[in-house]
């Protein structure tokens, strides 16, 4: 019936430049401008007075809805225009090149990438998938989102490159950068918190780049498979992928790629060490890192910095704190020599918590504050929700509870912004915990409860089962102990699924301790 009516307004009362500027519109995504519907229309007949008169008839007529200087369409007259547009790809080539004529030189937050990302998807509509990689990687539209933590429009982006089956489609693009792309996809989601969507990515990555003998390209691949499985916590499986990783990058001499897996794998010691409380795998992961410094050093780059201050924080792990400030002093120099705010502001955070461990607390705030400035000023929300948290943990020392508190939930609604969902779960955690000390405990359910849901969006099964504990717990010391025991079991069944002993004799224990105190 819609339609009919749509048909008859069209062919019998709109004169055909009205037709023409409905259809024009159409194919924008956001309110157009007059200058960018008279870009798409590319025709010298067609002024701005013109198209203005042209949409101010159609607006009368309820065809065209205006606000300010911008034009839209509702969504039924949209898709009604569309079907009527021809030539669709030429007009969207004609979008992309308007769209990039607006870019920023130096964008400062999303809203200055917008163009591109607008372009970027007219492009795609134009069916010209190079052209779009290219606004992504050559005019620095990946980097700017990185940096500002927008992953989500990343994987966006990202998608509208591949095919619709991700891994066994016709590549949209040639190989090489249908391989990129997949292992940006994995990135993208490896920093959200989907670890084990983005092993697929890597793996397929790898695939690809052992069929095309992209050795370099294997040899990056294997090492982010092994960041990923060190995610989820198979630090044996990342040692093991990090190992093959760095006997490529030997073989071809790769001296960036060799510091990069050597510093890898001193993090995989340095997990093992944490988790097996055992001071000789740290002693491990410092003579890995020590060796990636040492290229570091000879090639100049960013990542000497970088291993200064791993092995730093390994010292104040080991409760060298001496030591650990020796090294972190060393990385925050390096990085204000090479202006690497970024960095600066990293080693700024780590110094706060070293003084933090040793008890010196005004110390401690300071250089947390200092790094705050910094995640402000260059836009590094997750260092910013990273302060906030470190700079509350010592209020929450202090007794300060409620001012805790406050600095918690802006770190969480920072890492919800950017859709952090690893520190979401730690920040909903640490309120759960200050809930205790307020005595409150419907907000350290409802904190540990939305914890459990992000950990069971993510499939982090270790973290849902540490939350499923945290809530069987709380019910416990409330004395409804056949609602803390179904929690209980739930937490039973991941530890089953995962095989993990350990965690199959704990939850079986406290399910005996919960029926006999019932």
């Amino acid at each position: 019936m819609a339609e009919n009516i749509l048909n008859k307004v069209y062919n019998d009362r709109l004169s055909e430049d009205e037709r023409k500027l409905l259809q024009y519109v159409s194919i924008f995504r956001q309110p157009a401008s007059v200058k960018a519907i008279s870009a798409i229309a590319k025709d010298p007949k067609w002024s701005d007075s013109i198209v203005k008169r042209i949409a101010l008839n159609l607006t009368r007529k309820s065809l065209l809805q205006k606000e300010g200087e911008y034009y839209w369409e509702e969504s039924l007259i949209r898709n009604y225009s569309g079907t009527k547009l021809i030539d669709g790809f030429e007009r969207h080539k004609l979008a992309t090149n308007y769209y990039l004529s607006l870019v920023s030189e130096k964008p400062a937050k999303k809203e200055d990438t917008q163009s591109l990302i607008e372009a970027h998807h007219h492009s795609c509509m134009a069916e010209e998938y190079y052209f779009a990689s290219e606004i992504i990687f050559t005019f620095g539209l990946y980097e700017s989102l990185e940096k500002w933590g927008n992953y989500r429009t990343l994987i966006e982006l990202y998608t509208a490159l591949l095919p619709k089956d991700h891994f066994h489609g016709k590549p949209l693009v040639v190989k090489e950068i249908h391989c990129h792309i997949l292992g940006n996809m994995e990135k993208a989601c490896h920093t959200l918190g989907y670890v084990e969507k983005a092993i697929d990515y890597f793996l397929k990555t790898l695939e690809i780049s052992q069929k095309v003998e992209d050795t370099r390209g294997e040899c990056i691949w294997l090492g982010n498979v092994g960041n990923a499985y060190r995610d989820i916590g198979n630090i044996r499986k990342a040692i093991q992928y990090h190992e093959d990783a760095l006997k490529i990058s030997e073989k071809t001499e790769d001296k960036c790629n060799q510091a990069a897996w050597l510093e890898e794998l001193g993090t995989d010691y340095k997990s093992l060490g944490v988790i097996y409380i055992d001071f000789g795998k740290f002693e491990e992961a410092i003579e890995f890192i020590e060796r990636s410094l040492e290229i570091a050093k000879k090639i100049g780059n960013k990542s000497e910095a970088a291993c200064l201050c791993n092995i730093g924080i390994i010292y104040g792990m080991r409760r060298e704190e001496k030591k650990a400030v020796q090294y972190l002093t060393m990385a925050l120099e390096i990085s204000r020599e090479i202006e690497y705010r970024k960095g600066e502001g990293n080693y700024l955070g780590s110094l706060g918590t070293v003084y933090a461990q040793m008890g010196d607390n005004e110390k401690a705030i300071w250089y947390y504050d200092q790094a705050l400035q910094i995640a402000k000023e260059v836009r590094d929300q997750s260092l910013e929700a990273s302060c906030l948290g470190n700079i509350d943990k010592i209020y929450c020392i202090f007794g300060k509870l409620e001012d805790s508190k406050n600095y918690y939930e802006t770190a969480l609604a920072i890492s919800r912004e950017i859709e952090d969902k690893v520190n979401e779960i730690l920040w909903l955690e640490n309120l759960g915990t200050i809930c205790v000390g307020l005595k409150d405990i419907k907000g350290e359910i409802s904190y540990y409860e939305n914890a459990l849901a992000v950990s069971r969006h993510i499939k982090n099964r270790d973290k849902e089962f540490s939350q499923l504990l945290n809530i069987g717990n709380i019910y416990t010391n409330i004395g409804l102990i056949e609602t803390a025991i179904r929690y209980y079991e739930e937490a039973l069944f991941i530890s089953e699924e995962m095989n993990d002993m350990d965690m199959i004799n704990a939850c079986e224990n406290i399910i005996i301790a919960a029926r006999n105190h019932f």
